[in-house]
């Protein structure tokens, strides 16, 4: 999704200058105020701009918590507009969320940044694959390990996919050494925010996670969302013999 382009609104369009009401006041005085629909513009830019760096897409814009399909068995959404609102109260959370594929879950991520970024938060979503890659190359790359040096420090940090099928893993697992001081550093010594995703549960993420990193994440994860509406199967369900319809 590209960054949108502006289009005035039917009070501003046929100005000089659309985007922008001009008016008189009580003394004759031409004055020119921005219309709403600019403003409204601006602000979506803005959101677009943050999403980028919060490595969301930006197509996440467009999504509400009211688009989930399914039933919520779990009442996760009450949870998830919850920790949104809320989210002061619930500084040192981490949560885990728990799905198979298809269950949602990294839509219902995004959109968790999105409403944080909104509320002036810094966000940062990773998958874990490139978690792992990213953190090897800021072992002998400034740049990249002064970037995650300060992403450490952001308000939430969302990390998807942190399932053994989804890493390139190798037999010596040697990987794990650089995602656990990280994992550490920033659970136990900043203490601020990380919701994992997996389709595993938090308590057998794999053998690729096992020991210390299934230790802390076991020990610091507050609560565990399990997500089992399948998105596809949900879809599939509509009705759409409207399509052939004369």
């Amino acid at each position: 999704m590209r960054i949108q382009k502006f289009i005035p609104c039917n009070k501003c369009k046929d100005t000089q200058s659309p985007g922008y009401i001009f008016s008189k006041d009580d003394e004759g005085d031409e004055k020119v105020i921005r219309c709403d629909c600019w403003k409204k513009y601006q602000q979506n830019i803005l959101l677009q701009h943050k999403l980028i760096k919060a490595n969301i897409p930006i197509k996440t814009m467009k999504y509400d918590i009211n688009s989930y399909v399914g039933s919520d068995v779990h009442n996760n959404l009450k949870a998830i507009k919850n920790y949104i609102i809320k989210f002061d109260k619930y500084n040192g959370w981490h949560l885990y969320f728990y799905g198979t594929y298809g269950t949602q879950k990294s839509t219902l991520l995004r959109y968790i940044g999105k409403e944080l970024l909104i509320q002036g938060r810094s966000v940062y979503y990773v998958l874990a694959d490139e978690l792992i890659k990213e953190l090897i190359r800021a072992d002998r790359e400034e740049d990249i390990r002064d970037k995650w040096n300060n992403i450490l420090q952001y308000d939430l940090l969302i990390i998807d996919e942190m399932s053994e099928d989804k890493i390139t893993t190798y037999q010596s697992g040697w990987q794990r050494k650089f995602i656990l001081p990280f994992l550490k550093k920033r659970l136990e010594s900043y203490n601020k925010n990380v919701i994992f995703a997996s389709n595993s549960p938090y308590d057998n993420i794999g053998t690729f996670f096992e020991g210390a990193i299934q230790d802390l994440i076991r020990r610091e994860v507050k609560a565990q969302l399990t997500f089992e509406d399948n998105y596809e199967e949900e879809s599939k369900s509509f009705d759409a013999s409207s399509l052939w319809e004369d």
